[in-house]
């Protein structure tokens, strides 16, 4: 009798054992979710993504410390890493974007986009994971010519294919304040931009129709 309880304990152990290793699997298993352009809160931890390329779900938080309205760092957390890190502004930002780019390629990209008042950029980058660090693939402070802006913003507008559309504006010295999209498209391990002119969104000339995009 005590051996048939015995035997009956050990059965259900095992098929307890195998229930766990089924729920772990179907767990892990879990397909990354497919996603063209997401837009991240703060201060929120993500796990539904993959941005350092294994095909795996990362951990991915974007911690934003603030003080007074304005924020004083922000940092990039992956998988409880911290990877990147701003502070000691030049004027302390009080808005923070932050995108998740996924391109048709599989390649995921993350965008970092921080302004102060009256449209004080303080960094606008686009970075990938690269062997556990995040590597600048598009610098858009650096993008324009001080001769011609002096004061600028940027934003993901959409993801096509492997094309990423960004939203530009700035305050230019011959047209006042004016928007374009901006197109990159990615290969061979860069983004290179399809065309050195755009068409303008909205600005104080509408008689531009086309205004020249200075790098």
């Amino acid at each position: 009798m005590e051996k048939n309880i015995e035997k009956k304990k050990t059965v259900c152990s095992w098929k307890w054992i195998l229930v766990m290793i089924i729920l772990a699997c179907m767990f892990q298993a879990k397909p990354v979710k497919a996603a063209q352009m997401v837009r991240l809160s703060l201060n929120k931890t993500y796990t539904s993504y993959d941005v350092t390329g294994d095909r795996k779900r990362d951990r991915i938080r974007i911690a934003a410390d603030k003080s007074y309205g304005y924020f004083t760092r922000i940092r990039v957390i992956i998988n409880g890493k911290t990877l990147l890190t701003k502070q000691n502004f030049d004027m302390r930002p009080n808005s923070v974007r932050t995108r998740i780019c996924k391109l048709d390629n599989g390649k995921t990209f993350l965008f970092l986009e921080a302004m102060g008042d009256s449209m004080c950029e303080q960094t606008a980058c686009l970075y990938q994971y690269n062997r556990g660090r995040l590597q600048t693939m598009i610098n858009f402070r650096s993008l324009l010519s001080s001769t011609y802006f002096y004061k600028t913003y940027f934003d993901v507008k959409r993801v096509s294919g492997n094309t990423i559309t960004f939203l530009a504006g700035g305050i230019a010295y011959n047209s006042g304040m004016i928007t374009w999209d901006m197109n990159y498209s990615y290969a061979n391990g860069k983004f290179r931009r399809t065309s050195s002119t755009s068409r303008m969104l909205s600005g104080g000339y509408n008689s531009l129709g086309k205004y020249q995009i200075q790098s």
